[in-house]
């Protein structure tokens, strides 16, 4: 038998490894409310009257979708994810953003070979807050806060042994801890 052929037929017969790209990951955002109002804000006072600010709330999750790409139908997967929340407050200087993580964890049942499964996160609220009329902070804070979520990592795990992974970006990593 030439080397070839025997590096084929030892291919095909040994069970391979799960590889990383055995399952392909994708986050899609999925918006499940708006709302949008105008109010006071509490506690400033300006001789020009009081100082209003518009506040718009989005509440999403996310669609997490895996794709078996194996050849071999999976065992049942479990999911842990985490997400990060960028948090800025009306007023507050540039680059002062408080970071918030959300996680959870989820359920896959057994996907056949090239087949599709998934689950969506728990629901985020974001809030847009601007400052209306002709008010500006005195401090050179911050006319305008937009919450957002700025980093995703989920982890899948087939029978306790990590089989897939994504994280965006991947800097998320080395500042926080998914388990």
């Amino acid at each position: 038998m030439t080397r070839l052929k025997s590096l084929i037929l030892c291919s095909v017969l040994l069970p391979a490894a799960v590889q990383a790209e055995d399952y392909q990951i994708t986050v899609e955002r999925k918006k499940t409310a708006f709302t949008q109002s105008v109010s006071a804000i509490k506690g400033a006072k300006s001789s020009g009257g009081t100082p209003n600010e518009q506040v718009q709330s989005q509440k999403w999750k996310g669609e997490v979708k895996v794709r078996n790409a194996s050849r071999k139908e999976s065992q049942a997967l479990d999911a842990r994810y985490l997400l990060v929340v960028k948090r800025q407050q009306l007023g507050q200087k540039a680059g002062k953003d408080e970071f918030e993580t959300v996680k959870g964890e989820s359920k896959i049942e057994p996907l056949k070979s090239m087949t599709e499964g998934g689950f969506q996160t728990k629901e985020v609220e974001l809030l847009n807050r601007t400052l209306l009329g002709n008010f500006y902070v005195a401090n050179g804070g911050l006319n305008k806060s937009m919450d957002d979520v700025s980093g995703v990592w989920i982890k899948l795990f087939e029978n306790g042994k990590e089989v897939g992974e994504y994280v965006n970006p991947p800097t998320i990593k080395s500042k926080y801890k998914l388990e």
